[in-house]
């Protein structure tokens, strides 16, 4: 009976453990080790924190260079619209490449349902005058790119980060659940050290 009453209390703490990393821990009477998993929990989510503030911060700064050196429309925000500013010097030079990938994909014919699918494909694909941009620097031109590039690198950093969380909360159910008293967990400057002893 007492077996099975602990075997409820650990398997209960395990779950706890995947809600929040070291609690399991904490309530089995195993605090070092759960406030170890707490600290690295909150370490986690502050760096993540701080690099999608950074990246959200960099995608504003180029949102409104572009709108100010390219004459870019304040009004259109999505990828594909700012992907074009960052491969295309200008929306003419855009549409160009659109038309030029679509008679490559639908050749000159005189099938008209080949005909009507390039012009679709064209339709569909370019930038409308309302959406113009112009980069007339090339420092400007490369800044932006600069800019995008390091954004991204931030929120990529960001979404790298919160994926040790779902790591963090793993490790944390594996050990409140199948470790005992003989393996121990250490998180300092030099890294972490992990310990068994058989």
């Amino acid at each position: 009976m007492i077996l099975l009453i602990l075997s409820i209390t650990t398997t209960r703490a395990a779950f706890l453990s995947l809600l929040v990393p070291g609690a399991g821990d904490i309530a089995l009477g195993n605090k070092d080790r759960g406030i170890k998993f707490i600290v690295a929990e909150g370490l986690i989510w502050a760096g993540y924190g701080v690099y999608t503030y950074l990246g959200s911060d960099i995608r504003k700064e180029y949102l409104n260079f572009a709108v100010i050196k390219a004459g870019a429309n304040p009004g259109r925000n999505d990828e594909t619209y700012l992907d074009a500013m960052e491969w295309y010097r200008s929306i003419d030079d855009y549409n160009t490449y659109i038309r030029q990938l679509a008679r490559q994909m639908y050749p000159d014919t005189t099938d008209t349902t080949v005909l009507n699918m390039r012009r679709d494909f064209i339709n569909s694909h370019s930038i409308s005058d309302e959406y113009s941009w112009r980069w007339y620097s090339e420092d400007d031109f490369e800044k932006y790119v600069l800019l995008r590039k390091r954004s991204r690198h931030y929120l990529g950093t960001a979404t790298t980060i919160a994926s040790l969380a779902i790591v963090n909360r793993l490790v944390s159910f594996i050990m409140t659940t199948y470790v005992s008293e003989n393996v121990s967990l250490n998180i300092s400057p030099k890294g972490v050290k992990f310990t068994w002893r058989f």
